[in-house]
């Protein structure tokens, strides 16, 4: 699918990186197809020779003229053939003992057991080269991830202009699977590189009575004088395709950048973006704080009782909205423009509200889509390569708020998303846990 995908956007270096990709994918299933044809005949011939040993004895079954003995106390009954009979049997075959005993009566019960046995045997034939295909599968399993990682050089490229970029994720209390799944793809990725990577755990609710989302901000004041450029994510974002360098952004940004986003039609997505260390982008941090109001738990009293209900409630003067209400009186007061901004984007009762007050006012001071990239913002473009930096994956949720070639595809550097078998499944966390556990071997 990546492959394809990136086939028909006709995409340089990642195009070469998924075909690798599905040629390395290819090979893994051409040579177990090999490997489980190669068993399933010697299983076939194992089991054959069994069945035609079976049917084909070379000493067949002689009926022995034997007496049908007593179990109990081993006295003959009576004769099973007269001696006219038995006269006969001998002359006709000469592997009949003289005088026959009990021991060499060969009945329908010896054949029984004799098949049984035979049975036996072919089970135990079977499950010793289950056992060995076990163990060969796992091995090939072994040799194909060594073979992928040993020859990674498109996949992992490079830093030849490496900058001191660090990936910042705040998280603040009790984690999750998806958390912890999203943890590790970042962790990985950034020692496979070489990046460092901060987990954030500093309890910064304990001076604030916001909503938790609004922890970037005090994170990003606090560690951002450390680094030329912060790449800051939220916790549920996944590295899903590990091959984009961060530096693939950073190079591309224009020189007076000082924050950027990944672009959208009607608004922009604030889960992940780049920072950089200048006293424009720590005016802006505090502006960004002081763009709400600093007690949404007020508003929210009633429902104090019911958690969820009034985690959503505060949610509605979360810091993505107040971004918007920061930016939009910037941009008036930058470009001299003598549109009026009448609307607010926060508190955000109705997301679309939010949204449409964004997109209209942008676009009546100038700034349509495509436009905005002004003023130290820069909006990365869905057309350029790699495609951006935040998409949240296509669920029947995510349509309602964000256009479809605003969501994840194949091949892009990250997916967000609120199920963790969604990023499980589409994220890069299965290669760089194998990666892991090879580079520790």
């Amino acid at each position: 699918i990546n492959a394809e995908y990136m086939g028909k956007q006709n995409l340089p270096w990642p195009h070469e990186v998924h075909t690798w990709a599905r040629q390395e994918s290819q090979l893994s299933t051409t040579m177990r197809t090999a490997f489980l044809v190669g068993l399933s005949a010697l299983l076939s011939a194992a089991l054959s020779s069994c069945l035609m040993f079976v049917m084909y004895h070379p000493q067949p079954f002689v009926p022995i003229p034997c007496p049908v003995l007593n179990k109990t106390d081993n006295h003959v009954l009576n004769g099973a053939r007269t001696a006219a009979e038995l006269k006969l049997q001998r002359q006709s075959t000469s592997n009949v003992p003289a005088n026959p005993t009990a021991a060499d009566c060969k009945g329908p019960r010896d054949r029984a057991d004799f098949l049984d046995k035979k049975v036996d045997q072919v089970a135990g034939i079977m499950q010793r080269y289950m056992r060995q295909y076990s163990s060969a599968a796992q091995q090939l399993d072994q040799v194909l991830w060594e073979g992928r990682l040993a020859n990674h050089k498109p996949l992992y490229r490079a830093r030849d202009k490496p900058v001191k970029v660090a990936i910042l994720v705040p998280q603040e209390g009790v984690s999750s699977p998806l958390v912890d799944l999203c943890t590790s793809t970042k962790t990985e990725y950034a020692k496979a590189h070489g990046y460092t990577f901060i987990l954030d755990t500093t309890a910064y609710s304990a001076n604030h009575n916001r909503h938790a989302t609004w922890n970037r901000v005090p994170s990003l004041q606090k560690h951002l004088p450390a680094y030329d450029w912060v790449f800051y994510m939220d916790a549920d974002i996944a590295i899903a395709n590990a091959s984009v360098l961060l530096e693939d952004f950073i190079s591309k940004f224009p020189s007076d950048t000082v924050i950027s986003f990944t672009d959208g039609r009607d608004g922009f997505n604030a889960g992940a973006f780049f920072i950089k260390n200048h006293p424009w982008a720590f005016w802006l941090l505090e502006q960004w704080w002081l763009a709400t109001d600093p007690r949404p738990k007020a508003h929210c009293a009633s429902l104090r009782n019911h958690l969820f209900m009034m985690s959503r409630c505060m949610f509605q003067w979360n810091d993505q909205v107040a971004l918007w209400d920061v930016l939009l009186p910037y941009y008036q007061r930058e470009s001299k423009s003598e549109y009026r901004v009448t609307c607010k984007a926060s508190p955000s009762y109705d997301w679309q509200s939010s949204i449409q007050c964004y997109r209209d006012s942008m676009t009546g001071m100038g700034f349509p889509y495509g436009k905005r990239s002004h003023y130290h913002l820069y909006f990365w473009p869905l057309e350029a390569t790699p495609r951006g930096f935040t998409f949240f994956h296509m669920d029947r949720k995510a349509l309602s708020v964000w256009p479809e070639p605003e969501l994840f595809r194949p091949g892009d550097f990250v997916i967000h998303t609120h199920d963790d078998k969604v990023a499980r499944q589409f994220s890069a966390f299965e290669m760089l846990k194998r990666r892991a556990q090879l580079t520790q071997q």
